[in-house]
C-alpha cells in the first residue's frame, strides 16, 4: 500500500509539474540561463541580461560643431514565446537603462534614461517599442530630449508602420532642429 501510495504521488507530481525543453529543440536557442516550461501548444523561456555600452558610441544626433555620444548600462528582462514546432513566434523584453548623453567635442555630458518595453511578433514581421524609449531631464531646463510614447516598425525593412507620441531620435532625421534643446544643454 505504502508502495502504491508513493509510486502514485511521484506520477501525480510528474503529471502536473510543467515540463522542461532542452534549449536545442527551440530555434533560435534561448540562453543556457533561461528557465523554459512548455505545453503541447507552446514553449515560454525567461531571462535576465545585463547590458552596457563599453564606451561612449555614436546616438545618431548631431549639433552642427559636436555629435552626441550615448553611455549607459541597464538590464532587460526577456520573455520569449516558442509554437508547438519549436519556433521562436514572439519576444517581450523590459528595458531599463541609466546613463549620460556627451557632447564629442568637449565631453559636456547630461543624465538619460530609458524604460520601455519592446514586443517583437515575428508571425506579423512587427516590433513594437512603447514607454519611455529615452528621457533626459536638466535641473532648472526641465525636459531637453525624449522619445516616449509608441513605434511600430517592420522587422523587415525597419520602416516605421504607426507612431504616437514624441520621438526626438526619428524627428531629428528628417529636422535637425528637433534636437535644438539637447545641443543647447550639451553646448
Amino acid at each position: 500500500m505504502k508502495k502504491l501510495m508513493a509510486t502514485t504521488a511521484i506520477a501525480l507530481a510528474w503529471a502536473i509539474t510543467p515540463l522542461t525543453v532542452s534549449a536545442v529543440t527551440l530555434t533560435p536557442a534561448p540562453p543556457a540561463a533561461a528557465t523554459c516550461q512548455s505545453s503541447p501548444q507552446q514553449t515560454v523561456c525567461k531571462w535576465d541580461e545585463h547590458f552596457a555600452t563599453p564606451f561612449p558610441v555614436p546616438y545618431g544626433v548631431s549639433c552642427g560643431s559636436f555629435a552626441v555620444r550615448v553611455n549607459l548600462a541597464g538590464e532587460r528582462d526577456v520573455t520569449a514565446f516558442y509554437d508547438e514546432n519549436g519556433l521562436l513566434v514572439r519576444k517581450i523584453l523590459h528595458s531599463s537603462y541609466v546613463g549620460t548623453l556627451i557632447n564629442s567635442v568637449t565631453g559636456a555630458a547630461v543624465p538619460h534614461r530609458g524604460l520601455f518595453t519592446i514586443f517583437d511578433d515575428l508571425s506579423a514581421g512587427t516590433r513594437t517599442i512603447t514607454g519611455m524609449l529615452s528621457r533626459t531631464v536638466i535641473d532648472g531646463d526641465g525636459l531637453v530630449w525624449r522619445n516616449i510614447g509608441r513605434i511600430v516598425v517592420s522587422l523587415q525593412n525597419g520602416s516605421v508602420l504607426f507612431e504616437a507620441g514624441e520621438h526626438g531620435t526619428w524627428d531629428v532625421v528628417a529636422d535637425p532642429g528637433a534636437a535644438a534643446e539637447l545641443c543647447a544643454a550639451l553646448s
